[in-house]
């Protein structure tokens, strides 16, 4: 099942991905610094934040407004 299709009905998927596209579309993002977790939040509030999680955005010219 890919991720559009889980999101049509009510359920939990967990995705790990090093490609910042892959998760953009997510209810929510946990972003990690070991094992800690430095921020979270869907893709806008952390694009908003201007943290850690933009300056990836950013730096690899990923679409802002997924």
């Amino acid at each position: 099942m890919c991720l559009d299709e889980l999101q049509a009905v009510d359920s939990f998927a967990r995705a790990i991905a090093h490609r910042l596209s892959t998760i953009a579309k997510s209810d929510k993002i946990l972003v990690l610094d070991g094992d800690a977790i430095i921020e979270r939040g869907a893709h806008s509030s952390l694009i908003a934040e201007a943290g850690f999680y933009a300056n990836l955005v950013r730096q690899l010219g990923i679409e802002e407004t997924s």
